[in-house]
Parts: structure tokens; sequence; C-alpha cells
């Protein structure tokens, strides 16, 4: 079995980005959002995103404020205070 098959057995839905790639995201924690990044669907008619650029696309579009190391690092767990 693939692990893309693996990874969409969990998967919940997929994040649109504004540049029309895809991300399939099983959760929002800094380990769900690094997980869909490696699974990302590219628009075919879009530029290619690096896995970088793919996990500060993620965390933009989640509406968090600044990339992935300060979601990771202050949004996240602000985020989990929070619930």
């Amino acid at each position: 079995m693939s692990d893309n098959h693996k990874f969409a057995e969990r998967r919940l839905g997929y994040l649109p980005l504004r540049d029309g790639h895809a991300i399939p995201l099983r959760g929002i924690s800094p380990a769900d959002i690094k997980e869909g990044a490696k699974s990302r669907v590219l628009h075919p008619d879009a530029d290619p995103l690096k896995h970088r650029q793919t996990l500060n696309a993620i965390v933009d579009r989640l509406g968090f404020a600044g990339d992935f190391g300060t979601y990771q690092n202050k949004g996240w767990p602000e985020f989990q205070a929070f619930l």
C-alpha cells in the first residue's frame, strides 16, 4: 500500500491555497501540516511550490500571522491554550 493511499484513508479534507494548489489535511497541528505539505496536489497551471513555501502558504491560508516557524512556536501553542 502506498504512503499516499495510507494518508488518504485518514484525510478529513483538502485546503485550497490561493494559487490553485490543494493540501490534504487531517488537522492543523504542525505535524499534520507537515504531513499534508508532503502530499500536496499541485495545480498544473500555477508555479510549483517548494516544501517551505507550501508550509508558509498553509499557515497563511488558515489565517495565522507569520510563517510556519512562528506558527509552530507561537500560533499553535496559543491556539491550544484557547481551546
